[in-house]
């Protein structure tokens, strides 16, 4: 019943509709209560125009993470309807920020042995290795993330990978090319999220039409 009011606000036409470009939206999905602002922008300040609460129930979330995602989709709303309504109008730009274990960050060392040892490496082939370390990575954190849950049809995505450093059968070295070795070592941090979550996130975020400015998620180390 909620979704169906903002669907209908959100077609409403007027002067109210044409100014919510200069409003923004702050949608905090925390552990106990979903919490909306809506703010008007003034130059470098926001002056607070409307806000938003509802309660998380106890299954809603487990351990700092959501685990009834239509259950806290449908908190979203009704925080939402609550802001909009005392606001007078939707914002069309958002910034969302999710409690829980959506993005985690590791530190792995992925090794890979050479075929020809006694050829210097070359950019090609550290490419190469590169790209093998890259999908082993999301092959240990898919593992890694069934393991913690359970369910091995999660699906996970590495956000990002940086290199921490490289060691060539055991000695570490600042630049890898023209080095002879067979085992090369290769150190990165990597950030993963489980997609399935967000994907639903995401799509809520979409069926209001917003603009989303970022995501602002919890990182667990």
């Amino acid at each position: 019943m909620v979704g169906s009011m903002a669907f209908k606000r959100l077609h409403k036409k007027g002067k109210r509709a044409e100014a919510s470009g200069d409003f923004i939206a702050a949608l905090d999905i925390g552990t106990e209560v979903v919490k909306v602002l809506i703010a008007k922008v003034v130059g470098e300040e926001l002056e607070i125009v409307g806000v938003g609460r509802k309660q998380q129930m106890i299954g809603d979330m487990h351990s700092g993470a959501i685990a009834d995602i239509n259950s806290v989709v449908k908190n979203c709303e009704v925080a939402l309807a609550e802001a909009e309504e005392q606001a007078g109008l939707q914002a069309k730009r958002v910034i969302v920020g999710i409690a829980g274990e959506l993005v985690k960050g590791t530190t792995a060392t992925i090794r890979y042995r050479r075929p020809q040892p006694n050829k210097p490496l070359d950019e090609s082939e550290m490419e190469f290795i590169i790209e093998k370390v890259q999908e082993r990575a999301q092959e240990k954190a898919q593992r890694q993330v069934a393991m913690e849950t359970g369910n091995g049809d999660v699906e996970v995505k590495l956000v990002n990978a940086a290199l921490v450093g490289i060691h060539i059968d055991g000695y570490k070295v600042s630049n890898p090319i023209g080095f002879q070795g067979k085992d090369v070592a290769v150190q990165i941090t990597r950030r993963m999220r489980r997609w399935c979550i967000l994907g639903r996130l995401r799509g809520f975020v979409m069926s209001w039409r917003w603009i989303c400015l970022r995501w602002r998620l919890s990182l667990l180390r």
